[in-house]
Parts: C-alpha cells; structure tokens; sequence
C-alpha cells in the first residue's frame, strides 16, 4: 500500500475559528454507499435513527474510489436501552460489505458508530467533524475555536495515552490487522493534533500527521517510520516483527506518559 495525502488540512480564519465547508451537495457514488449502511440499519437494526452523519475522507473528498479504505458515519438514537456508544459487530459489517459488492462491484469498510443523542451531544469535536446526511435536526457544529479545541486536547490527553496502550496491547494478542491499522491511525491522529492546533491549522491526513510527529519528536523518526510501514504494509510482516513495532508504539507513549525519553536497556553480555 502506499500512503497518499488525501485527508484536507483546515486553518484558522480571521475570528480564530476552525471551521468546515458543510454546505454542500454530497456526490452520488458517496450517497449511494450511505443509504446502503442506512437501509441496513432499518432492516436489521432495532433502534430508531434520530439522525445519521458522514465524516472522515469520504466527506473531505466527496467520493468512493479505490483510494477509500473505508466510509465513517455516525447514527444518532435516542433509545435510552443503548447508551452511550457502540459500533456494528462484524457479522453486520460483512453483510453491508458483500451488499456494497453486489451493488457496486466493489466495497469499502463501513466504519459505523452509533451513539445514544446525549453522548453525541457532549462529543463537540466529533460533531465539528462531521456533517449530517439523514434526520430532521442537524446537531453537527459549524465552528469551533482554536482555544475551545486546545482545551479539549488537554482534557482527554491522558485518556489517550491510556487508550493506545490499551489497544496496542490488545493488538499483540490477537493480530487482527484492520484493528492494528486503525490504533495507528489513532496513535498519529491523537499525538499531533495539539501540535497542529497550536500551530493554527488541523488535519487528519495521516501524511500531515505523521509528518508533525517526526517534526516534534525528530531523536524518534525512525521509530515513526516503522510505525507507518508497519501500517501500509502489515500484510508482508511475522507475527514476531509486528510485535516489535507495536513495542515501540507502547515504549514512545509510554515515555510521553511519563515525560521522560524512552530507551532500552541493553545487558552486557559477561
């Protein structure tokens, strides 16, 4: 796989707001591939839909194309049975892939999240990111400022951390590759927004990214590197050098968690 720079990079406007083209009309090929996940949900699914949201690449490039890895969406309920959040398990996720193929002749992974309205509600950066493709009531965000987005990084930092060392570890168990594409994704995604925000612009791109990590943390590039060769090319790697990367996900947060540089330490053979 190689990486390409599809995600878009925002900056700051006059009045030190980040904000997102949302009016817009969304391409029939992305239309087509959301009303899949959306009859899917009607037909199989035992909660009401409030309203639903497209995010991710797919929104950022209005299109489906064999550059799409995957469609992220977000339908909203209000059924207190359910809460707060969840995502469709993986025999619905294979359902809504061959419908894709049998449709289309091709799919791409439906990244389907499904949150109760109160958990939406207090998710103001996940509301700023997307745009509402179904439903009476749009709750998505129009703007949100650089400080508002500084002071949400500070609070949900070190859940982060926690988070990728959770996963990674998780990861060294059971190998599952789409899970460990997406932890990276999340590891470069969570450590450099601050950086980018700071610096007046915000991207998801996991080029940007990763390029702001080797930026701040250059004694580490090489580290980095591995990272996202393990990432695009997970399929080529044993089981034991997939280990060895994920190590050195969980030595580099580790060390941020701590604030103290991580190394390794070598025994001196007698």
């Amino acid at each position: 796989m190689k990486l390409k720079n599809l995600g878009k990079t925002y900056t700051l406007d006059s009045e030190n707001n980040f904000s997102l083209e949302k009016d817009i009309d969304l391409s029939q090929e992305v239309i087509n591939f959301i009303d899949i996940i959306l009859d899917y949900f009607r037909k199989n699914i035992n909660i009401e839909i409030h309203s639903a949201y497209l995010r991710g690449s797919c929104l950022e490039r209005n299109m489906i194309d064999n550059d799409t890895m995957d469609i992220d969406m977000i339908i909203v309920h209000e059924n207190d049975s359910f809460q707060p959040y969840g995502f469709l398990d993986k025999e619905c996720t294979d359902e809504i892939i061959e419908i894709m193929k049998s449709s289309y002749g091709f799919s791409v992974y439906p990244d389907v999240r499904i949150d109760h309205i109160d958990h939406f509600l207090n998710s103001p950066q996940i509301r700023f990111l997307c745009k509402a493709v179904y439903g009476e009531k749009d709750l998505s965000l129009l703007k949100r400022s650089k400080s508002e987005i500084i002071n949400w990084i500070d609070e949900h930092y070190n859940a982060w951390i926690h988070r990728i060392v959770r996963q990674i570890k998780e990861d060294k168990e059971t190998f599952n590759h789409d899970d460990i594409r997406s932890d990276i994704k999340l590891f470069f995604r969570d450590l450099s927004m601050k950086f980018m925000i700071e610096n007046g612009e915000f991207s998801k791109s996991l080029t940007k990214c990763h390029r702001v990590m080797i930026e701040n943390y250059p004694c580490y590039s090489d580290d980095l590197d591995d990272v996202m060769n393990l990432f695009l090319n997970i399929e080529e790697y044993s089981k034991e050098k997939i280990i060895t990367v994920l190590n050195k996900i969980l030595l580099f947060t580790k060390s941020l968690k701590s604030k103290k540089p991580y190394h390794i330490k070598v025994t001196k053979r007698r």
